[in-house]
C-alpha cells in the first residue's frame, strides 16, 4: 500500500535545495510544511509574481504578503485530504478507510493498488443537489460531504451555474483563496455551462482558466458530451470554408474512415491530444451558440406535436441525460451529414456535383450507424424540412418570378426568384436548403425579425443541392441497393430489442419505411418512461398500423 512515506511531493534533492533557499520548510508532525507561493506550481511565478522569493519564512513581511502557504508533504496522506477542504471529523474517517484498504482492491501480483486516491477521494464526493432555498438542506449536504460550515452557507450564497455570477463577494472570495491546483481540478469536472459560469464569476478563476485553456475546454467538452465529443469535433473539422473547397469523393471517403475509427476505438481518451485550443473554442461555440438552442426549441416542438396527437397526454418534465445525448448526437450528425454531402455553409452556388449516389450515402455514412441512431438523424431531417417547407409556402409569393417588384428583369427568371408551383424544383430547393446545415435553420428560428428580412434572408440562401443527399439516401431504392450489393450483419433479425413497431426484435429498415408523421414527435428520441407517461406507445403502435396494418416490412426482404 502506498503510503505518506512513499508518496513525497517533492523529491529528495528539491526538497533540499528549497529548503537551503528559504523557500520550503521542514516537515511538521501533521505532515505539512510551509512552502512559498512561488513554488506551489508551474503557474506559480504567474500567479504570484509580485511576492518576492528572498522574503523571510515566519516574517512579519512573509505573513504580510501572505507569502507561504501550508501543504501536505506527501501526496496520499492525511493532510492532502485536510487540505482539500474536508472538516476533520471526514478526514479522520476517510483516512481510515484508505489506510485499511480491503484486501480485494489489491494487485495479487504487484501488490499494489489497483485504485487511485484520486479516485478513492472522488467517491466521498456526493454529487447532491441542493438547489432549492431550503438552508438547512444545503447544510445537510455539506456536511454529507464533510465540508466544514464556518463560513456563510446560506442558500441565496450557494454556487449554481445560472447564479454564479449573483455570488456574494464573500462566498467568490472564499472560493478564489482556494489553491490554483485546486481550482485547475474543479474547473476540469465541469460541463460547459458550469464552467463558463465559474469562470465569469471570478477575475481570478478566469485568469487560472486562461492559463491551461484547452485543456479544460476539452474536459469540459467531454463532461457535456462524453461520446458525441468525436461527432462534435467531426463537425467543427468538416465545416471550415477550406475543407468546403477542397471537397473531393476521396477526401470525403478518407475523412469517413477516420472518424469511424475514432468512433470505433475501444477506449476513448478523454482529452484528444489532437485537439487545438482554437478547435476546442470552435466546438464550444458551435455547440453554445447553434445546438444548445436548436435542442431546446426542438424539445418543446416535438413533445408539442406529441401532445395533439389523438390519445396522447403532454410531457412537463425537463430532457434526461440519455434523451439530451440522443437528440444532441442527432443533431451533430445531421449536421455532418451536410458538410459532407449537402452544401453546408460555405459551398458556392455553382460547385459541381459531388459524384455521391444514394447508395453511397448510405454506405459510407449511414451504415456506421446502429439503425435506431440513423432514425435520430431522421427526425432532425424531418424537424428541418417542416421549418423550410413552411417558410416556402410564407415567402411563395415574395419569390414568385410573376411578382411585380421582379417586372423589367425577365427574362430569363430574375435573381431571387424562384418557382414553387413546379412540385420538382419545389422539392429539389428544399433539399438543397436544408443542406446548409444547423446554422441556417437556427438563423430562421431565431433571427428573423420580419417578413421581409426572412424574404431577403431566404433568397441569398435558398439553392439546388450539390448531388444526393439524406432522404435520397434514405429511399427504399437505396436501401434496396445497399442490401444487395454490400449486405450487413445488421440486416439479418437479430434478438435485440429496438422499438415498439418491431416488436421487441431487431430491424436494419429506416428512413423510407418509417413515415414522417412519427418523427414529428421525435419517437426514437425518448425514454421509455415518458413514452409510457404520455401513452406515446399506443400513439406509435397506432400510427404504425395506419401506415403498414398487420404485415412485417421485412418479410419483403428476405
Amino acid at each position: 500500500m502506498e503510503t505518506a512515506t512513499s508518496s513525497p511531493i517533492f523529491s529528495p534533492l528539491d526538497a533540499a535545495d528549497l529548503e537551503l533557499s528559504g523557500l520550503l520548510g521542514p516537515v511538521e508532525e501533521t505532515g505539512q510544511r510551509q512552502c512559498h507561493k512561488r513554488r506551489l506550481h508551474s503557474w506559480g511565478d504567474i500567479f504570484y509574481k509580485e511576492i518576492p522569493l528572498d522574503i523571510a519564512m515566519g516574517s512579519p513581511e512573509a505573513a504580510a504578503a501572505k507569502a507561504f502557504v501550508t501543504i501536505p508533504s506527501a501526496l496520499i496522506s492525511r493532510a492532502t485530504l485536510c487540505y482539500l477542504g474536508f472538516s476533520e471529523l471526514k478526514v479522520d474517517e476517510m483516512w481510515n478507510e484508505w489506510s485499511n484498504w480491503p484486501g480485494r482492491e489489491i494487485n495479487i501480483n504487484t501488490g499494489d493498488l489497483q485504485g487511485t486516491f484520486l479516485a478513492f477521494i472522488l467517491g466521498h464526493v456526493k454529487k447532491e443537489n441542493a438547489y432549492t432555498d431550503d438552508d438547512s438542506e444545503w447544510r445537510r449536504c455539506l456536511d454529507e460531504c464533510g465540508k466544514p460550515q464556518n463560513e456563510s452557507t446560506d442558500a441565496n450564497e450557494r454556487a449554481q451555474p445560472d447564479r454564479l455570477q449573483s455570488q456574494s463577494p464573500a462566498a467568490i472570495s472564499t472560493l478564489e483563496g482556494l489553491p490554483p491546483e485546486v481550482h485547475r481540478l474543479l474547473l476540469s469536472m465541469l460541463g460547459i455551462d458550469e464552467m463558463r459560469a465559474l469562470v465569469s464569476s471570478s477575475p481570478v478563476i478566469h485568469a487560472r482558466y486562461l492559463v491551461d485553456r484547452r485543456y479544460l475546454l476539452c474536459r469540459s467538452l467531454d463532461n457535456t458530451l462524453g461520446c458525441v465529443f468525436i461527432d462534435a469535433l467531426a463537425v467543427f473539422r468538416s465545416s471550415s470554408a477550406d475543407f468546403a473547397k477542397l471537397r473531393t469523393r476521396e477526401n470525403v471517403t478518407g475523412f469517413l474512415k477516420l472518424y469511424q475509427d475514432q468512433r470505433g476505438a475501444t477506449e476513448q481518451p478523454l482529452l484528444p491530444r489532437d485537439v487545438g485550443e482554437d478547435e476546442a473554442v470552435g466546438v464550444v461555440m458551435f455547440h453554445n451558440s447553434i445546438v444548445q438552442p436548436l435542442a431546446r426549441y426542438y424539445f418543446s416542438w416535438s413533445l408539442g406535436n406529441l401532445a395533439r396527437e389523438q390519445g396522447a397526454l403532454q410531457s412537463h418534465e425537463p430532457p434526461s441525460r440519455t434523451e439530451e445525448t440522443r437528440l444532441v448526437r442527432a443533431m451533430y450528425r445531421f449536421q455532418l451529414s451536410c458538410n459532407l454531402f449537402g452544401r453546408g455553409k460555405h459551398a458556392p452556388t455553382l460547385s459541381p456535383p459531388l459524384g455521391f449516389e444514394s447508395a453511397d450515402i448510405l454506405r459510407l455514412f449511414l451504415c456506421l450507424f446502429e439503425p435506431w441512431e440513423v432514425e435520430e438523424i431522421a427526425c432532425i431531417n424531418t424537424f428541418a424540412t417542416e421549418k423550410y417547407d413552411r417558410v416556402f409556402s410564407d415567402i411563395r409569393w415574395d419569390v414568385h418570378e410573376e411578382n411585380p417588384k421582379f417586372d423589367g428583369q425577365r427574362p430569363p427568371t430574375p435573381d431571387g426568384a424562384f418557382d414553387f408551383d413546379n412540385s420538382w424544383t419545389r422539392l429539389s430547393l428544399l433539399r438543397g436548403t436544408i443542406s446548409r446545415g444547423l446554422e441556417l435553420l437556427h438563423s430562421v428560428i431565431f433571427k428573423v425579425k420580419d417578413h421581409e428580412h426572412l424574404v431577403s434572408m431566404m433568397q441569398e440562401e435558398i439553392s439546388f443541392p450539390l448531388g444526393n443527399v439524406l432522404d435520397d439516401a434514405f429511399s427504399e431504392g437505396a436501401q434496396f441497393h445497399r442490401r444487395r450489393n454490400h449486405p450487413s450483419k445488421r440486416d439479418l433479425k437479430q434478438t435485440r430489442r429496438w422499438t415498439i413497431i418491431w416488436h421487441g426484435t431487431y430491424s436494419n429498415l429506416y428512413g423510407y419505411y418509417v413515415q414522417d408523421s412519427i418523427r414529428r414527435w421525435g419517437y426514437v428520441i425518448w425514454d421509455a418512461v415518458r413514452l409510457e407517461r404520455t401513452n406515446a406507445t399506443e400513439v406509435l403502435a397506432q400510427q404504425w398500423r395506419d401506415d403498414w396494418g398487420d404485415s412485417d416490412p421485412r418479410n419483403n426482404l428476405l
